[in-house]
């Protein structure tokens, strides 16, 4: 299955800077430092020393990785992963080291093997073997270290769940989802469950949303968003509310995040009971 169309699909390897110094200083973007090589469809992770590490990506799936430094503006190379792969999923662990799942290899292959990148010692090693390969799934790290891989694509939508090990390296099945997804979005929220929205399933783009606790390893269907979309961004604002806002709707429609209320949309998730 060829992975949904994507809007402005220009390779580069130019990076663009937003600053703002100051309350009342210019907001503006700027332009730093350029990467060795170009890429997109890659991961940008914010590492606890301050910098960011930037994974495969490219037109044929790169194993490359890079090193932001943002107080020298300089990129420097963060080894070679075993598997090159796009689309693939990063997640910032809490040790410090970043896992890799998943993605797609040169032969457009979905992959299973996961790698974990040490920044102590600019390092990549393997982290075990997903029970199922996929693309354009979510990773999602808990408190205590397990990450929540759910959904994606391997030949067709998946609904397939399972728990990331840190310690022992292992992913253990876990509880489906109520609906196959790819492209969605899964958001940890302050009460420790994770809200999935939206993405593209076996109906096309989705509306619906699903709560994962891990208390119980159960999801729960609550109310759909008020429109389809998949590759949208969410974001947990102070009040416990979420923000919901863009991605691409029904008839492949890039969705706006102009004051159009049915485009943002504002949703308050359920609290325990």
């Amino acid at each position: 299955m060829k992975p949904p169309n994507t809007l402005g699909r220009t390779l580069c390897g130019m990076v663009i800077f937003f600053t703002s110094v100051g309350i009342a200083a210019a907001q503006s973007w700027v332009l730093t430092g350029s990467m060795s090589t170009a890429r997109f469809f890659h991961t940008a992770t914010l590492l606890p020393n301050g910098e960011v590490l930037v994974v495969g990506g490219g037109t044929v799936a790169l194993a490359s990785a890079e090193l932001y430094n943002p107080t020298s503006q300089v990129w420097s190379p963060a080894g070679l992963m075993s598997t090159p792969r796009r689309y693939h999923a990063a997640t910032l662990l809490t040790d410090g080291r970043v896992l890799v799942t998943g993605g797609r290899d040169q032969s457009e292959t979905e992959v299973a093997q996961a790698e974990v990148y040490d920044p102590a010692t600019n390092t990549w090693s393997p982290a075990g073997v997903m029970n199922q390969a996929r693309f354009l799934h979510t990773a999602t790290l808990f408190p205590n270290g397990f990450v929540l891989i759910a959904g994606g694509i391997e030949g067709t939508f998946l609904d397939s769940v399972e728990l990331y090990d840190s310690v022992n390296q292992t992913f253990i099945p876990e509880n489906p989802l109520n609906a196959t997804r790819s492209s969605h979005n899964a958001t940890l929220l302050p009460d420790g469950r994770v809200l999935v929205t939206g993405g593209r399933g076996n109906g096309g783009q989705q509306s619906s949303a699903e709560l994962y606790n891990p208390a119980t390893g159960m999801w729960d269907i609550i109310n759909p968003m008020t429109s389809e979309r998949e590759g949208h961004g969410v974001t947990v604002l102070p009040n416990g509310r979420l923000l919901i806002v863009g991605g691409i709707g029904l008839n492949e429609v890039a969705l706006s995040n102009s004051s159009d209320f049915l485009l943002t949309r504002i949703w308050k998730f359920p609290q325990n009971p």
